[in-house]
């Protein structure tokens, strides 16, 4: 069985997606929607999508019968009234990260997906990657000991020092620095860290419920009020802790290190996944047989499995609703220090 995509919004991410699909022999990228003709026309001709799958309306496209599942690439403030629809035309779904502005929205995301046989993931491709599975393997086997902390940071530069060119970034209503679009470097980066924190402090605290507490953070706003660079510390249930910082005006990289009672380990490129493996204590552990070149053709891949095996929630390490409604609450109490 292949899967059917219908893919909502036409902008980079839906061009990454549609690459990545390529490698993936049961998914099928059958429809796309966008409110733009011309991104409709030029993307149809590059995927090869019939034109009676080209939608100008997102809501036709989930109207589709053929359409099992749609991929939403929409800016983040559209998010929410997407995924509501897409579960009332019970569409499985993969929403690109923050899946939504705030908790409350995911909560009432999560609310209407009590009776439904929907599967929805938010798209952390990192979560897909055999290098993530293997280093977090690793740290549940006792590889270093029981896990205490974290330092993990993702930074790029999109603003220029020269005074005129940042003036003209922020004059435009580029989407990261949107107040309205759900701009700022912490939904757009941070949900990286806190997302991985999360699933580190689960395995530290041994199923115990978490509390995530904010020891300390700094926030630097931009000329549009949104947070272009983010710091924070944060401490779940006293066990274990987390040093973060995401940036749009320094290039950090996107390293972690994850620190134990018997040792650490460091993952360079966390997010790209591109190192082929991690660091133990030191030591590379190469990761053998990755079978796509392409990091985000292992995120359609497991999607697709979840689909055709009638999985109605994301395996581990993949955030479940409750996981995402969960990391969204952290986000929002660091966006509020």
């Amino acid at each position: 069985m292949k899967v059917k995509w219908g893919i909502i919004g036409l902008g980079q991410m839906a061009q990454c997606f549609a690459a990545a699909n390529e490698n993936v022999t049961h998914s099928d990228l059958l429809a796309v929607a966008s409110l733009s003709k011309n991104k409709l026309k030029d993307f149809g001709k590059r995927h090869g999508i019939h034109p009676k799958y080209s939608f100008e309306s997102y809501s036709d496209l989930m109207k589709c019968e053929e359409v099992d599942a749609i991929y939403v690439a929409l800016t983040n403030n559209l998010h929410f009234e997407v995924m509501m629809q897409g579960i009332k035309h019970k569409k499985h779904i993969l929403v690109e990260k923050p899946a939504t502005l705030n908790a409350h929205e995911m909560m009432m995301i999560h609310n209407s997906m009590d009776d439904s046989s929907v599967l929805l993931s938010e798209a952390f491709a990192y979560l897909h990657h055999p290098v993530t599975k293997h280093f977090l393997d690793r740290v549940q086997s006792g590889s270093i000991g029981r896990p205490t902390g974290l330092n993990t940071i993702f930074g790029c530069k999109i603003l220029s020092d020269k005074p005129n060119r940042l003036k003209s970034l922020f004059s435009k209503e580029v989407r990261h620095f949107a107040p309205r679009l759900g701009g700022g470097c912490i939904l757009d980066l941070g949900c990286y860290l806190t997302s991985i924190s999360a699933i580190l402090a689960r395995i530290a605290c041994e199923e115990d419920a978490l509390v995530p507490v904010f020891q300390k953070s700094m926030l630097h706003y931009g000329a549009k009020k949104v947070e272009v660079d983010a710091y924070g510390e944060l401490s779940f249930n006293n066990v274990f802790s987390t040093c973060m910082r995401a940036s749009f005006i320094t290039d950090l990289g996107q390293n972690t290190t994850i620190t134990g009672t018997e040792g650490e380990i460091t993952i360079e490129n966390t997010w790209s996944c591109d190192q082929g493996g991690f660091f133990l204590n030191g030591d590379f552990q190469s990761v053998e047989n990755l079978i796509y070149d392409n990091p985000y053709s292992y995120q359609i891949h497991n999607f697709c499995d979840w689909v055709t095996e009638n999985k109605r929630m994301p395996q581990f390490p993949s955030h479940t609703v409750d996981d995402t409604l969960f990391n969204m609450q952290i986000l929002d109490a660091w966006k509020s220090r």
